[in-house]
This record gives structure tokens, sequence and C-alpha cells, in this order.
């Protein structure tokens, strides 16, 4: 996932489409893991509205809106739409499900990592903001991808 489509490879929906892209991506070695355990329902089951900018080496940019859905027990779900600056193409796709199997581990310091649907370079996250808040970015090589949830229905 060069994981500038962070979320829409993370949960299944294919490769990243943005403009000057690499292709496939190249992912931290060994991969990162959570080392502690930590408690998978601080990531509150219910719903996140989020936005994501990501930026490649090149300079392609893709923003994207999603909701995720987590379960509280380590499993994520949701849609997103997204406009990049493509130059070929249709630059806008409008909210879109994507697929699930995406799951998450927490450190006991509410740190910790989302692992995509159908492989990809995992998100770092962290939880924030009395649990109300998750921030995530990208661990793809050559890619700055940064995304900021705030829970919209469920939690606390």
């Amino acid at each position: 996932m060069a994981t500038a489509s962070m979320l829409l490879v993370l949960l299944g929906r294919g490769s990243p489409q943005i403009a000057g892209a690499a292709a496939g991506p190249t992912c931290p070695s060994p991969a990162p893991s959570c080392t502690t355990s930590g408690t998978l329902s601080n990531f509150y089951s219910g719903t996140y509205g989020c936005t994501l900018i990501t930026t490649n080496s090149t300079g392609g940019v893709q923003v994207q809106l999603l909701t995720i859905t987590s379960d509280g027990a380590g499993n994520i779900s949701g849609q997103a739409a997204v406009n990049n600056n493509n130059p070929s193409g249709t630059t806008f796709s409008g909210f879109t499900a994507l697929t699930t199997g995406a799951t998450y581990c927490l450190n006991t310091d509410n740190t910790g990592y989302i692992f995509l649907a159908g492989g990809g370079c995992p998100l770092a996250l962290v939880i924030d903001y009395y649990s109300e808040e998750v921030r995530l970015i990208d661990t793809t090589e050559n890619q700055a991808g940064a995304m900021t949830c705030r829970t919209q229905s469920g939690g606390g």
C-alpha cells in the first residue's frame, strides 16, 4: 500500500493511484509490531471521520476523506472518497466501501499499528484526546502521509 492510499489499500481496495508514484511499496524491515499488550477497546468501537493527505517523493499528492469503524476488538472497516492530482483521467472518486480485513494492535501507552488487508505497509497510530482522536502516519518509504480521525459515533 504505498500507504498514501493508506486506508484504501489498508482496507483492501487496491494500489494507490498517486501521480508519480513508484510501483510497489517499500515497507520497514523488520515490520513494526506492538511490543506490549494494550487494551484494544481504547480504540473505541464506533465510527471515526478522517482526513488524509499524502505525498510521494516525486510530489504527487492525494487527499482523502474517510470514515473508519473500529469494533474495539482489533478490526477496522470503512469507506473513502479520494481526490488526487493525477494528470490523466478522473481525479475524484466518491465514497466507496472499503474491504474489511484490516486489524490493529495497541501498546499499553496507546501507540500501535494498523495492519492492512491484503498486505502493504502498516500505519503507525496513537490514540489521543481522551480516546476520541486517532492520528496515523504512513510507514512506506518515500511517501509522507498523515491522517487525523475524530470519533463520530459510539465510543467512550
